[in-house]
């Protein structure tokens, strides 16, 4: 099942790498609850989600 969350509001619950330079990362927003995805490029140096992607950041 495949959706997408656009304009939400959500907590970075968890990041893992994935391949090469891009990271699984579990979101939590408070209309889909628990959100996966895919961010390619996020462990590239210099990416700017790098630093966005820590642990119970606020994203907006």
């Amino acid at each position: 099942m495949a959706f997408q969350v656009d304009a939400q509001a959500a907590y970075v619950l968890h990041s893992r790498p994935y391949r090469d330079t891009s990271a699984l990362v579990d979101f939590f927003t408070l209309e889909h609850g628990k959100v996966s995805a895919v961010v390619k490029g996020a462990r590239n140096p210099k990416s700017k989600f790098r630093a966005v992607l820590q642990p119970l950041h606020l994203c907006k």
